[in-house]
């Protein structure tokens, strides 16, 4: 896994970071459609 990630250090960290841009993005759609009517 290390391999395929390449310059990351700790296996743990992508999958984590990842998931945070996967809640982000959810979070941004959560408020453009409350934005919106």
């Amino acid at each position: 896994i290390t391999v395929m990630l390449g310059g990351w250090r700790k296996p743990a960290r992508p999958a984590v970071r990842l998931v945070h841009q996967a809640d982000s993005q959810r979070l941004l759609l959560a408020r453009n459609a409350q934005l919106e009517p």
